[in-house]
């Protein structure tokens, strides 16, 4: 994710610094464990490392 805060804020018209910019982009980058913390502690951690082994498995593919 931190790679992609260098080029996906330009791209959706959110490199403009302002307050609600700055809120959206929080947001996209706590948007993982904000939703995880819905399913409860053993729930988000199981969710968690699920979504970051997919995420690696399908980097390891490209």
């Amino acid at each position: 994710m931190n790679g992609a805060n260098l080029y996906f804020p330009k791209a959706f018209g959110l490199d403009v610094d302002t307050p609600r910019n700055n809120l959206v982009l929080g947001l996209i980058n706590s948007g993982i464990y904000l939703s995880n913390c819905l399913v409860g502690r053993r729930g988000a951690v199981f969710s968690a490392t699920l979504i970051s082994l997919l995420a690696n498995i399908g980097g390891a593919l490209t």
